[in-house]
C-alpha cells in the first residue's frame, strides 16, 4: 500500500483530537489519529459498495417479512375458519 502524507494546522489537529476521543468513547477503541484516519479512508473506499449491498440487504429483509406476514395472516384465517364457502378458491 502507499504511503500518503497529510499536513494538517496545529488547530485542525487539535479539534480532530477531540472528534477522536470521542470516536474511542462511542465505540470502545483507542485509536489514534492516524489509524482514526486510515480507518475512515477505507472505510471511504468502499463506501459506494457498501451502499448498494445494504440496499439489497433491506430490499430482501422487507420481501421476506411480507412473505412471512401475509402466510401468518393465512395460517391464522385457516385456523378460524378453514376456507368457509371457498373464499380461498379450493373449492369449485
Amino acid at each position: 500500500m502507499p504511503d500518503v502524507t497529510v499536513t494538517i494546522s496545529g488547530p485542525a489537529q487539535q479539534r480532530l483530537d477531540l472528534v477522536v476521543a470521542d470516536y474511542n468513547a462511542e465505540n470502545g477503541t483507542s485509536l489514534d489519529l492516524s489509524a482514526w484516519l486510515a480507518l475512515h479512508l477505507r472505510e471511504l473506499a468502499v463506501q459506494r459498495e457498501f451502499g448498494t449491498r445494504v440496499d439489497q440487504l433491506k430490499r430482501q429483509a422487507e420481501d421476506d417479512l411480507s412473505a412471512a406476514i401475509n402466510a401468518e395472516k393465512a395460517r391464522l384465517l385457516q385456523s378460524v375458519d378453514p376456507d368457509p364457502a371457498g373464499v380461498d378458491g379450493s373449492q369449485t
